[in-house]
């Protein structure tokens, strides 16, 4: 049934489910059993079915599903100048594996000085592209590429002002 006339708009900050053998390369990464060249091409898989599925089910605002993160907002937020991942958080909510969440610090003046998500965002793009190709959206419909990307502040939010650096700020 159609939605009566109106103004309506609806939104998805992109998270999915991420495949079970991303999060395994992804783990094992601090033991160098997968190299960092070798996780892209397999996030592009699977990034690549998630966007197909994404158009295919009328979607128009198509993101990676965040396959290319371990966590929504490190991932970003530690390539700003001025921003370190140092230790985890303290924390009585720790997991059954004794898992805390890593800390962000800020060292100096924070900055976005170089490009953080492009190749990302230039994948989904082509990814577009291909998939107009194939058929599975027309050449008029329009399609937003959708880069989700965590506010500063969540650098100190989490860490109180003990990880911020009392020289720059």
């Amino acid at each position: 049934m159609p939605l009566p006339t109106g103004v309506y708009r609806a939104d998805h900050v992109g998270s999915f489910l991420r495949p079970k053998e991303i999060l395994a390369a992804r783990a094992d990464l601090p033991t160098n059993t997968t190299d960092t060249s070798s996780l892209r091409p397999l996030e592009d898989k699977y990034i690549s079915s998630v966007v197909q599925k994404e158009l295919q089910n009328g979607l128009r605002s198509v993101t990676d599903g965040e396959f290319r993160r371990a966590f929504f907002h490190l991932d970003f937020l530690q390539h700003l100048d001025g921003v370190k991942v140092e230790g985890s958080l303290a924390s009585t909510n720790t997991s059954k594996a004794g898992f805390t969440p890593p800390k962000l610090v800020i060292t100096d003046k924070v900055k976005h000085a170089k490009p953080i998500q492009l190749d990302d965002f230039l994948y989904l793009e082509d990814e577009i592209k291909k998939a107009r190709k194939e058929g599975v959206v027309s050449a008029d419909e329009k399609v937003t590429t959708k880069v989700a990307i965590p506010s500063p502040t969540m650098c100190h939010f989490r860490g109180s002002r003990d990880t911020v650096s009392l020289h720059p700020y």
